[in-house]
């Protein structure tokens, strides 16, 4: 697979976050994150997201604090960043998780960047600073992977890059029927509504389409599946990527059940020669289960392998943001040695 092209604009060096006013000519500071501002944080995601999956305040308020001050890779060195407007107030935020990760066999720092908001009244040159302020940070890699196009734009404006590879989704339905319904039912009430009261034929749809056997049968493949413990899976883990240069410390393998029928899966390991093995247990599995389709973020390594499976790539979620000093860790992401699945960004996060 080809190497993608790279930003074009380098960061500065590493810098200490100053919280003097800017010289830019917009008002107001940045400054480091602090517990206390998690109210205003939390009153400013409302006024500018419409969604959350914390609908209560306190509950918005409590995880904020789990994820931001609670996890076990805090350092005072990486903390989120807040814009301070001219009347002292929480006018915009950055958050930054650490992410410990090793690259050719020594540990590195990722810092991860999730939630940028800024207040409307505010809107203008503050998400750039925000994102400029965090590129400049000591961490050996930065990278969002829930971006919207104008995080994008703004993220190449300071030098960031995107992975173009890891911003495409693959899919493999299971229940054909049900799935390509459901998501032509995602254009309004009426659509929904008819997708309801189809269903029930649609299940008999798949059903009889099994029967005629091809692609759309799941039989049992050879060897068997079972619940694998954490501590199995993160000794199991270098043995099964092999040499990659760019690796989490641990990881395991992930799927669950969202709205759909779908199955997201979140991580996947397993050595090259079984990788077809391992896909066709996990899409095995998720038909045993109901679903009617699984998805997942591509990686390079397995891009042949989903092709080969029947798997379909499209490039309708978000975007895949990456930056470091360090030429060589954005090879290694952009031309298909490294392993970042979506435990390692922000993809699983529940705000």
């Amino acid at each position: 697979m080809p190497c993608e092209r790279l930003g074009r604009e380098p960061t500065t060096a590493p810098g200490r976050l100053s919280e003097a006013p800017a010289t830019d000519g917009e008002p107001g500071r940045l400054r480091s994150f602090r517990r206390e501002d998690i109210p205003e944080v939390v009153a400013l995601r409302q006024q500018v997201f419409q969604f959350s999956e914390r609908e209560r305040t306190e509950r918005l308020v409590a995880y904020l604090e789990r994820i931001f001050y609670d996890h076990p890779w805090t350092q005072d060195d990486l903390p989120s960043l807040v814009y301070e407007d001219e009347r002292g107030r929480v006018s915009g935020f950055l958050g930054v998780i650490p992410r410990p990760l090793l690259f050719q066999g020594a540990p590195i720092r990722a810092a991860v960047a999730t939630q940028l908001m800024v207040a409307p009244e505010s809107r203008g040159l503050v998400g750039r600073r925000l994102f400029r302020a965090f590129l400049t940070g000591p961490q050996d890699l930065s990278l969002s992977d829930t971006a919207n196009e104008p995080a994008r734009l703004l993220w190449e404006s300071v030098g960031g890059s995107v992975s173009v590879t890891h911003s495409l989704s693959w899919t493999r339905a299971l229940r054909p029927c049900r799935h390509y319904a459901s998501r032509a039912s995602s254009g309004g009430a009426v659509r929904r509504l008819a997708w309801l009261t189809a269903r029930p034929l649609l299940v008999v749809a798949d059903a009889l389409a099994t029967r005629l056997g091809g692609s759309l049968v799941q039989h049992a493949p050879p060897g068997s599946t079972e619940p694998l413990d954490a501590a199995v899976m993160a000794a199991t883990l270098p043995r099964l990527l092999g040499p990659r240069a760019l690796r989490p410390v641990t990881g395991w393998f992930l799927y669950y059940r969202e709205g759909g029928g779908v199955g997201q899966v979140l991580q996947v390991a397993a050595r090259r020669s079984g990788q077809a093995l391992v896909l066709r247990h996990l899409f095995y599995d998720a038909w045993r289960g109901g679903l009617a389709a699984v998805a997942g973020r591509v990686e390079p390594a397995w891009a042949a392998e989903l092709g080969a499976q029947r798997c379909w790539f499209e490039r309708t979620g978000p975007w895949m943001l990456i930056h470091s000093r360090r030429t060589e860790i954005m090879h290694a992401i952009v031309c298909g040695a490294a392993f970042v699945s979506r435990l390692e960004g922000e993809w699983w996060l529940s705000f």
